[in-house]
């Protein structure tokens, strides 16, 4: 009877052995997955800081652009009125030229 015990024993002992070295298999891949979670949180952070200075930068050009076509259509304007201008001169000219 003590001997059934003793091997039943052994045979748990060795389960229990088996179980530790799975669960230190385990605990080794949790240190990798929070390594790599880890790294990962890191490059969100890059990410989230490039993706401000690209929305920064992009706001920029927004308002740049904004500055630029106002710039032209003033321009337009202006062009428009020395056009008129001329033509004005000339028809004087003309007129003169009759004269």
């Amino acid at each position: 009877m003590e001997e059934k015990i003793l091997e039943i024993l052994k045979k748990m002992d060795a389960r229990f052995d088996k179980m530790d070295a799975r669960l230190d298999r385990m605990d080794a891949r949790f240190e990798k997955v929070e390594e790599e979670i880890g790294e990962i949180k890191t490059e969100v952070v890059a990410i989230k800081t490039q993706q401000e200075e690209n929305t920064l930068i992009l706001r920029a050009l927004e308002h740049k652009a904004d500055v630029n076509k106002a710039e032209h259509d003033k321009m337009i304007l202006e062009i428009s009125g020395i056009s008129g201008d001329v033509k004005s001169l000339r028809k004087d000219v003309s007129k003169v030229e009759v004269v």
